[in-house]
Protein backbone atom coordinates (compact mmCIF):
# COMPACT_ATOMS: atom_id res chain seq x y z
CA UNK A 1 0.00 0.00 0.00
CA UNK A 2 1.08 3.53 -0.78
CA UNK A 3 -0.62 5.11 2.23
CA UNK A 4 -0.22 3.89 5.80
CA UNK A 5 -2.89 3.76 8.49
CA UNK A 6 -0.92 6.33 10.46
CA UNK A 7 -1.01 8.75 7.52
CA UNK A 8 -4.79 8.31 7.19
CA UNK A 9 -5.23 8.85 10.91
CA UNK A 10 -3.14 12.04 10.81
CA UNK A 11 -5.03 13.31 7.78
CA UNK A 12 -8.54 12.49 9.02
CA UNK A 13 -7.99 13.05 12.73
CA UNK A 14 -9.72 9.72 13.41
CA UNK A 15 -7.57 7.35 15.44
CA UNK A 16 -8.91 3.87 16.07
CA UNK A 17 -7.43 0.98 17.98
CA UNK A 18 -8.70 -1.56 15.48
CA UNK A 19 -7.34 -0.40 12.12
CA UNK A 20 -8.96 -3.14 10.03
CA UNK A 21 -11.54 -0.85 8.47
CA UNK A 22 -9.01 1.94 7.89
CA UNK A 23 -6.87 -0.52 5.94
CA UNK A 24 -9.91 -1.41 3.84
CA UNK A 25 -10.62 2.29 3.13
CA UNK A 26 -7.02 2.84 2.05
CA UNK A 27 -7.06 -0.21 -0.21
CA UNK A 28 -10.39 0.80 -1.73
CA UNK A 29 -9.17 4.38 -2.32
CA UNK A 30 -6.02 3.06 -3.98
CA UNK A 31 -8.21 0.86 -6.21
CA UNK A 32 -10.31 3.88 -7.21
CA UNK A 33 -7.15 5.81 -8.11
CA UNK A 34 -5.63 2.89 -10.04
CA UNK A 35 -8.86 2.37 -11.97
CA UNK A 36 -8.97 6.07 -12.83
CA UNK A 37 -5.31 6.20 -13.87
CA UNK A 38 -5.52 2.98 -15.85
CA UNK A 39 -2.35 1.63 -14.29
CA UNK A 40 -1.09 0.19 -11.04
CA UNK A 41 0.49 2.47 -8.48
CA UNK A 42 3.46 0.09 -8.50
CA UNK A 43 4.18 1.29 -12.05
CA UNK A 44 5.43 4.57 -10.62
CA UNK A 45 9.08 4.79 -9.58
CA UNK A 46 8.09 7.54 -7.16
CA UNK A 47 4.46 8.30 -6.39
CA UNK A 48 3.70 12.02 -6.74
CA UNK A 49 2.37 13.78 -3.65
CA UNK A 50 -0.86 14.76 -5.39
CA UNK A 51 -1.67 11.09 -5.95
CA UNK A 52 -0.97 10.30 -2.29
CA UNK A 53 -3.17 13.21 -1.24
CA UNK A 54 -5.95 12.02 -3.54
CA UNK A 55 -5.83 8.56 -1.95
CA UNK A 56 -5.95 10.14 1.52
CA UNK A 57 -8.91 12.34 0.58
CA UNK A 58 -10.91 9.45 -0.86
CA UNK A 59 -10.06 7.08 2.02
CA UNK A 60 -11.04 9.76 4.57
CA UNK A 61 -14.31 10.34 2.73
CA UNK A 62 -15.07 6.61 2.77
CA UNK A 63 -14.30 6.54 6.48
CA UNK A 64 -16.57 9.51 7.16
CA UNK A 65 -19.43 7.97 5.22
CA UNK A 66 -19.16 4.74 7.18
CA UNK A 67 -19.67 6.54 10.50
CA UNK A 68 -23.32 7.16 9.68
CA UNK A 69 -22.89 10.29 7.59
CA UNK A 70 -24.57 10.42 4.22
CA UNK A 71 -21.66 11.66 2.16
CA UNK A 72 -22.35 15.38 2.16
CA UNK A 73 -20.51 18.45 3.32
CA UNK A 74 -21.96 21.86 3.87
CA UNK A 75 -20.90 25.44 3.46
CA UNK A 76 -22.51 28.14 5.58
CA UNK A 77 -22.52 31.70 4.32
CA UNK A 78 -22.22 34.18 7.17
CA UNK A 79 -23.87 37.12 5.40
CA UNK A 80 -27.16 35.39 4.70
CA UNK A 81 -26.99 32.58 7.22
CA UNK A 82 -27.84 30.13 4.47
CA UNK A 83 -26.22 26.76 4.15
CA UNK A 84 -25.43 24.84 0.97
CA UNK A 85 -25.02 21.06 1.01
CA UNK A 86 -22.62 19.42 -1.42
CA UNK A 87 -22.77 15.73 -2.31
CA UNK A 88 -19.30 14.22 -1.95
CA UNK A 89 -19.78 10.54 -2.73
CA UNK A 90 -18.61 11.03 -6.32
CA UNK A 91 -14.86 10.96 -6.61
CA UNK A 92 -14.60 12.85 -9.92
CA UNK A 93 -13.62 16.13 -8.30
CA UNK A 94 -10.99 14.39 -6.18
CA UNK A 95 -9.50 12.65 -9.22
CA UNK A 96 -9.24 15.68 -11.50
CA UNK A 97 -5.91 16.91 -10.05
CA UNK A 98 -4.25 13.61 -11.02
CA UNK A 99 -5.64 13.43 -14.55
CA UNK A 100 -2.25 14.23 -16.09
CA UNK A 101 -0.94 10.91 -14.77
CA UNK A 102 -3.56 8.85 -16.61
CA UNK A 103 -2.19 6.08 -18.80
CA UNK A 104 -2.76 6.46 -22.50
CA UNK A 105 -2.80 3.10 -24.20
CA UNK A 106 -2.43 2.60 -27.89
CA UNK A 107 -2.79 -0.92 -29.17
CA UNK A 108 -1.70 -1.43 -32.74
CA UNK A 109 -1.80 -4.70 -34.58
CA UNK A 110 0.20 -4.93 -37.76
CA UNK A 111 0.41 -8.22 -39.60
CA UNK A 112 3.52 -7.34 -41.53
CA UNK A 113 5.64 -4.31 -42.21
CA UNK A 114 8.68 -3.62 -44.36
CA UNK A 115 11.45 -1.51 -42.85
CA UNK A 116 14.31 -0.09 -44.88
CA UNK A 117 17.58 0.13 -43.00
CA UNK A 118 19.56 3.30 -43.68
CA UNK A 119 19.41 4.26 -47.31
CA UNK A 120 20.65 0.91 -48.53
CA UNK A 121 18.46 -1.53 -50.33
CA UNK A 122 18.29 -3.84 -47.35
CA UNK A 123 14.75 -4.51 -46.21
CA UNK A 124 13.55 -6.36 -43.16
CA UNK A 125 10.15 -7.94 -42.97
CA UNK A 126 8.61 -7.83 -39.51
CA UNK A 127 5.47 -9.74 -38.77
CA UNK A 128 2.87 -9.51 -36.07
CA UNK A 129 4.00 -6.42 -34.25
CA UNK A 130 2.08 -5.49 -31.14
CA UNK A 131 2.68 -2.09 -29.70
CA UNK A 132 1.10 -1.35 -26.39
Amino acid sequence: MVITVQQLQLYSGIVQEDTTMQLIYIEAAENVVEDYLGKALTDFTSIPGIIKLTILRIAALMQTESDGNIGITSKQFSESGSRTFIKTTRYDEYLLPISRYKAVWCLVSIKSILIQIDSSKTWILLRRIWIR
